[in-house]
């Protein structure tokens, strides 16, 4: 807000007849209607004449706690606009009218106060007022108290004129910023196409509106949307829209989302929000408190450890022979036991990634952006020692035959390109849990680990350089391979022991060699369409 001071600066040296705080503000009477809910303000006795009028009333378009808000917004501005008036502003019914009804479709209660010419007590002239921040209303109210008596009667004291307001920044267009500069983190292509889709979600249930505005209705709209969401709608109706989808699962009663996934929505819709908060889009995240699932829900699977019987109801060597019939189920829940690495780390190791330095035989676990490989942090970067035992279990000997079979290559072919660790981890807490009857999810193997680690009496620092865990903010080494610690680390590995696990039945020559031609000839096909693909559009492009 500019301000202009016709002839030079003004005295602070009385103070207005009105002072600030003097009454309460006015209290709202919620009203129910046939057409909605409406708030009720009684106008002052002594402002009736200048107002024209006892009551003030105004719908609210809003329910419930947002209702209140909304109308406890129009109290306070209604008791800034009483004592305006008390101090000699001229303002009519039809502008108390426009006040509430700008209040009950915006968030600020002092948007766009527009106050026209305001005479003080002691006849000077304010002219061109227009308040459009608690800036500008903090402003107004020193003006007064300091121009109240200072000039001669019918001078203008000053001109208020506002800065340009900053538009509106709208839902759709934060939506695109952010999944822009979110693109631009090199984030993994999985996790993108995720907070795609989730935001794409939100604008479809929500509709396009100021990003400002969008409140716990909304919130409470994308809750019960993400409830009703069909697993995998996206790949199955490609060509609806948000609101088609949601109206097809709901007419025909098809299952909605697990706890879980709509937890990880919510987690995106955080981050977003969070993101427009920093900025100052906004003035709070409304899906902060948002979760579906209770802590001890969400923790529940993932946070425990296994018990001895339960390790020995997984690792049964029948149950495996029957189950394990692909590299990633036979290995995976042996690699993830011993050596506490995640589920999206082990899925996606290459042949390379595990090789011998100064005679220790180790994993890299380290991002490498050409094959698609990520970690959680800086700290998850490491070299984890394999353990004896799998050792004795043939990894080397596997590692070897992919190599043989495929080159330099994904150390369990067959998974997915873009998600390799959900195709491991689903098999697990979908499928092999189920049958071998243990509560934990895959997550549980790192959990397990490290307690087993604690309880040898490793000290925690030498825990997070397996695990890749921080401990109490410190960098647990910095170097990626520090070669005098990996004798002391292949020494902590090895002396983990698990109860209740059975010797673990050695890899045999030639185990998965019908998955791997498998695996090639779909490979092939793969090539051969895309290639055909290919030709397709250069035929298109011929003149």
């Amino acid at each position: 807000m500019s301000i202009f001071f016709p002839g030079g600066a003004i005295p602070k040296t009385t103070t207005c007849r009105y002072r600030f705080g003097y009454r309460s503000m006015p209290k709202p009477l919620l009203l129910t209607r046939p057409s909605g809910l409406y708030a009720r303000f009684l106008v002052p006795a002594d402002l009736r004449q200048a107002v024209g009028r006892r009551f003030l009333t105004r719908a609210l378009h809003a329910r419930a706690d947002h209702a209140r808000l909304v109308a406890a917004r129009m109290g306070l501005a209604l008791s800034q606009a009483f004592r305006a008036v008390r101090c000699g502003c001229l303002m009519t019914p039809d502008d108390f009218d426009e006040l509430l009804k700008r209040l009950s479709a915006g968030p600020s209660p002092l948007s766009e106060l527009h106050l026209g010419t305001v005479r003080l007590p002691n006849g000077a002239v304010l002219e061109g007022v227009q308040i459009d921040t608690p800036a500008d209303a903090s402003l107004f109210r020193q003006t007064l108290v300091d121009v109240g008596g200072a000039l001669p009667a019918g001078q203008p004291a000053l001109a208020l004129s506002p800065f340009p307001a900053k538009p509106a920044l709208m839902l759709s267009a934060a939506v695109e910023l952010f999944l822009r500069q979110f693109a631009q983190k090199k984030r993994a292509a999985s996790n993108l196409l995720d907070t795609t889709h989730t935001l794409r979600v939100l604008v479809g249930v929500v509709g396009e509106k100021p990003l400002r505005e969008v409140g716990a209705e909304d919130m409470d709209d994308f809750l019960d949307a993400i409830a009703s969401w069909p697993p995998n709608a996206t790949k199955k109706w490609p060509g609806l829209t948000v609101s088609e989808v949601l109206a097809k699962a709901r007419r025909e009663g098809l299952n909605g989302l697990s706890h879980r996934t709509q937890e990880k929505h919510l987690d995106r819709v955080r981050v977003f929000f969070g993101w427009a908060l920093e900025r100052r889009e906004i003035e709070r995240n409304p899906a902060k408190t948002l979760h579906v699932l209770t802590r001890a829900q969400e923790d529940a699977g993932a946070r425990q450890s296994f018990t001895p019987d339960e390790l020995a109801r997984a690792f049964d060597p029948i149950a495996r022979s029957l189950a394990c019939d692909q590299p990633h189920r036979w290995w995976g829940p042996m690699l993830a036991l011993y050596t506490g690495a995640r589920v999206t780390e082990l899925a996606q190791l290459w042949t390379d990634d595990l090789e011998q330095i100064s005679g220790i035989w180790g994993l890299h676990i380290a991002p490498r952006v050409d094959r698609g490989q990520q970690v959680k942090n800086a700290m998850s970067r490491r070299f984890v020692p394999v353990h004896p035992a799998l050792l004795d279990a043939g990894l080397i000997a596997y590692r070897n035959e992919v190599v043989a079979a495929f080159g330099t290559s994904r150390l369990f072919p067959g998974l997915s390109q873009t998600k390799p660790g959900d195709t491991l981890g689903d098999w697990w807490n979908r499928t092999y849990r189920k049958t071998v009857r243990v509560e934990g999810v895959f997550h549980a193997f790192r959990h397990t680990f490290a307690s087993r680690a604690e309880r040898c009496g490793l000290p925690e620092p030498r825990i997070g350089r397996l695990t890749g865990h921080s401990t109490s903010g410190t960098v647990l080494g910095k170097h990626y391979i520090d070669p005098p610690t990996l004798p002391e680390r292949a020494s902590d590995i090895a002396q983990l022991a698990f109860e209740g696990v059975p010797p673990l039945v050695p890899y045999q020559r030639g185990q998965f060699a019908v998955f791997f031609e498998s695996v090639k000839r779909r490979s092939k096909l793969a090539v051969a369409k895309s290639a055909r693909a290919e030709r397709g559009l250069r035929e298109q492009k011929k003149p």
